[in-house]
């Protein structure tokens, strides 16, 4: 009998063609497409699946090429001893298989990505499919430059990534990946787990509150409009801007709103207090009683001086937020964190600041953030496919490819690494598996494993109803660009308090002129087209 090398997916659902996904949601959907699972019941037993038998040898010989992005200069000495340590590691895993890494460009640009496809130059097995801004699986998955995984007649998800998610995650990959290419709807992307989960939520700074005479028993997370005698008091402390606001976290928080089709649109889902109850029901969500009274409450503390005026201004917001949370100048601050949470904020190394999750859901937007897919031009299908499915599984391989060699390109104390100095952190580039937020520059700590801590979140949290909708923006897209266009110049000053209540309703007159509603109306159109099968 030959020798057999075992992956041991950690996958404890089966999100793909043939098996039943599970999750921990409290609704059941039905198989709606031929090939493809939506999430289960929640009370189905969680099953381990069968490891993936790969032989010794089988892939003896083959590299797969990896397209990435990266975020900033690598050293090219320490990204080809990283592609060492991980080749030794794959190779004992996958029989033999190696990896090469080929830079695609600068993270959010796919550009090297795609002329190489439209100039039939491609050298790539693997290359990225997601942008936040602009999920690209779609047009991927339509043009036939994606390869689809699990095809009936070779099911490379069956064969080698039954382990790709676990616990609730297993829906991402319907919300993420299900698509309809010319080979028909299916999975045409892998979802990277660190996506699956938004978890919105505040950090808190117990030492700034206590120098107030205050605490977080003083602050009630759950209702935004009675902050302000504690702000105040944490002020009058000597604390300059005690509140730190990034406007379209916040209307998410409060509002309990998941956007429909990206960040920048003025479609959402109001869930409420919980995510796995929300209506199937899309608003425009800056025309609702709930952000009138958002509204009027943020620029009422904005008019108390307890935000600062350049976190109000698109331009200077995103360097204003950032430097008040590093340096722990806040009494709250709003944060959309990833599995170690407050970890990954330098502040919270060296200060007692606490991180308080205010929802953890599931949509399709959520799980849209990053993710990669198989090229149609490859010719190793099934050794790419086998990298995919240990890649977004092993905790190991994630370690070496975000953090290198310990001892060497990081110490580790406990549970808690920091990065040697003049030693990229990132060997391979922040964006290579979308595991940017999990970067450290190597002035802070952070913790290593917070890709297993990913997977442990994902499986904890809700499902939205409309997990597998995917909003169609060419039905009406002269009022997608010309509502985004709204949002882009008013979403922030709104979101931040720099807008009085009283000129909300001709912003929202404005707003109507660019098509508010027959977007809407198309958005809803094909989420009740969705819904019924």
């Amino acid at each position: 009998m030959k020798k057999r090398i075992l992956a041991i997916l950690l996958g404890s659902c089966l999100a793909l063609s043939a098996f039943t996904a599970c999750d921990k949601t409290e609704t059941t959907e039905e198989t709606t497409t031929a090939g493809t699972t939506t999430a289960a019941d929640a009370n189905a037993e969680t099953t381990t699946p069968a490891p993936v038998e790969v032989e010794a040898g089988q892939f003896e010989g083959v590299t797969v090429t990896v397209a990435y992005m990266t975020s900033a200069a690598v050293n090219s000495g320490d990204k080809a001893r990283i592609e060492g340590v991980i080749n030794e590691y794959v190779g004992e895993k996958l029989g033999g298989l190696q990896v090469k890494w080929l830079e695609a460009g600068p993270a959010w640009s796919f550009d090297t990505v795609t002329q190489q496809i439209q100039s039939g130059s491609a050298d790539f097995d693997i290359l990225p499919a997601f942008s936040w801004s602009a999920p690209t699986v779609l047009a991927g998955a339509q043009s036939g430059q994606f390869l689809r995984l699990d095809d009936p007649d070779n099911n490379l998800l069956q064969s080698y990534g039954s382990g790709l998610f676990t616990g609730a995650a297993g829906a991402a990959m319907k919300g993420a990946s299900t698509y309809a290419g010319p080979d028909g709807v299916g999975v045409y992307a892998v979802a990277v787990e660190k996506d699956g989960a938004s978890d919105g939520g505040y950090l808190v700074n117990n030492d700034v509150l206590a120098a107030a005479d205050k605490s977080i028993s003083d602050l009630n997370l759950g209702d935004f409009t009675s902050w302000g005698d504690t702000l105040q008091a944490v002020k009058d402390s000597g604390v300059t801007f005690p509140l730190v606001v990034e406007a379209e976290v916040l209307d998410r928080i409060v509002n309990h709103v998941a956007y429909v089709g990206n960040t920048t649109t003025i479609l959402g889902i109001q869930f409420g207090s919980d995510p796995a109850s929300a209506p199937t029901t899309i608003v425009n969500r800056y025309a609702t009683d709930d952000y009138s009274k958002f509204v009027d409450t943020v620029n009422g503390y904005y008019s108390k001086g307890f935000i600062d005026p350049a976190t109000t201004i698109q331009d200077s917001a995103p360097d204003a937020i950032t430097t008040a949370r590093n340096a722990g100048t806040f009494a709250v601050a709003t944060y959309l964190a990833d599995a170690s949470g407050a970890a990954t904020n330098p502040a919270a190394a060296t200060q007692n600041i606490t991180y308080h999750s205010q929802f953890l859901y599931m949509d399709s937007l959520t799980s849209t953030g990053a993710g990669f897919a198989l090229y149609a031009g490859t010719k190793n299908a099934d050794a790419a496919a086998a990298f995919l499915g240990l890649w977004f599984t092993d905790a190991t391989l994630n370690n070496y490819i975000n953090w290198g060699e310990e001892g060497t390109d990081f110490t580790l104390s406990g549970n808690v690494a920091t990065a040697i100095e003049g030693k990229d952190h990132n060997p391979l580039g922040a964006w290579q598996n979308g595991s940017g937020l999990l970067q450290v520059a190597g002035s802070y700590e952070t913790v290593p494993n917070a890709f297993t801590n990913q997977q442990a979140q994902n499986a904890a949290a809700k499902i939205l109803s409309s997990m597998g909708y995917q909003f169609d923006a060419s039905k009406a897209e002269v009022e997608f660009n010309n509502t985004g266009a709204w949002v882009a110049s008013n979403a922030v000053p709104l979101g931040a308090g720099a807008v009085e209540v009283s000129k909300l309703a001709a912003l929202l007159t404005e707003l109507e002129s660019a098509g508010a509603s027959k977007l809407v109306t198309e958005a809803q159109a094909q989420l009740d087209q969705f819904l019924a099968g």
